[in-house]
């Protein structure tokens, strides 16, 4: 199980410089509007996945009048302890250090510090496109089966972007075929990986919803990103002419979706803003769960706003699922009294940032 014990932060967004003492267990972040809740969340994302759940543009988290940030961390687990920490400078890339030194990638930091971020804008996974749903499958995937699961999408992604600017220069077909063939032989991988993953994944996701929404019968719907009963090989051949004409890929596990039902009805047609929240944050945290359960690494969840989410009794019910996972817990709330609802919890760490009690 990997915690954060300690984090630092120096001119990262509102914060000129801090450092806090966490809790293994639940962290309570409070204070108003502008106190820096989100930016604290979001500098643990950064650290974990190097980049922002806020904006692509790094520059826009240093410190207005300041030159760099570094958001720096002390990594304890069962047996091992690690320090981790990132710069970004206004005019330089973004330099990672793990145990002070270079990493060979940020897969390294992030297989390390396995993230969930939920927030109140979660839900939108059932309403935007099915990127953010293919994202969904692959984080589980390369904290489930990395070594198996990652080089093979690497070279899906390579093959990808050779074969569609090979469409956009109308070069010979000969030539796509041999894109063609790598496409095929990590595409049909990966789907088998993402199918095997999902039907695993559906059986704690099936337990979580009866926890968190039970008056519903909710099923999950993996579609492989070609047409049912071919070979990605078929597919490929059959729609090179269209995809000519459009200058991509039209078919490929890069058009996968994960998706939600009740009965045959897609759940953002038939459920609440509210549900459909409810229904997040159990897509999330069972997701975590399983991780946790198939993996040597624990998940920890950055969970944006809880209090505005739910009422007092479902976060109550909620606190449980959190006590059950067994992880890190960080939860931004806007006064004491928001986060008190929230029960008694174990080893809990309440940083009031309002009073810049906790913080150094």
């Amino acid at each position: 199980m990997a915690v954060i014990k300690k984090l630092s932060l120096t001119h990262f967004r509102n914060f000129q410089q801090i450092s806090i003492d966490l809790s293994s267990g639940f962290n309570i972040v409070y204070g108003h509007n502008g106190s820096g809740k989100t930016s604290l969340l979001e500098s643990i994302y950064l650290l974990g996945l190097g980049r922002s759940f806020r904006t692509h543009k790094l520059n826009r988290l240093i410190q207005q009048g300041c030159d760099q940030l570094v958001v720096f961390a002390d990594i304890a687990s069962l047996d091992t302890s690690h320090t981790i920490s990132i710069e970004k400078s206004q005019h330089g890339n973004r330099q990672y250090h793990l145990d002070a030194q270079e990493p060979h990638s940020v897969s390294e930091i992030a297989s390390l510090l396995p993230l969930q971020f939920i927030s109140t804008f979660s839900y939108q996974y059932f309403m935007e496109g099915p990127d953010i749903r293919r994202r969904f499958m692959d984080w589980g995937l390369f904290h489930v089966k990395r070594k198996a699961f990652f080089p093979h999408w690497q070279r899906y992604c390579r093959a990808l972007k050779q074969r569609n600017n090979a469409l956009k220069q109308r070069v010979s077909r000969q030539e796509i075929a041999i894109w063609d063939a790598e496409l095929v032989s990590s595409g049909e991988l990966l789907h088998a990986q993402r199918k095997d993953y999902v039907q695993a994944y559906c059986v704690e996701f099936a337990r979580m919803l009866q926890r968190l929404l039970p008056q519903y019968e909710l099923t999950l719907r993996y579609q492989k990103g070609w047409a049912s009963g071919r070979t990605l090989e078929q597919a490929l051949s059959e729609n090179y002419s269209n995809d000519l004409r459009l200058g991509y890929t039209s078919n490929g596990v890069h058009r996968a979706d994960l998706q939600l039902y009740v009965g045959e009805i897609p759940v953002d047609d038939v459920l609440s803003q509210g549900q459909l929240k409810i229904a997040a944050y159990a897509l999330y945290l069972s997701q975590g769960m399983h991780v946790s359960k198939v993996s040597d690494n624990s998940v920890s969840y950055l969970i944006d706003d809880l209090p505005s989410e739910l009422d007092p009794i479902r976060r109550s019910e909620l606190a449980n699922v959190l006590l059950d996972l067994q992880g890190q817990v960080f939860v931004t709330g806007i006064s004491e009294c928001d986060v008190e609802e929230l029960e008694c919890l174990p080893d809990a760490r309440y940083i009031d940032l309002d009073a810049k009690t906790n913080i150094v």
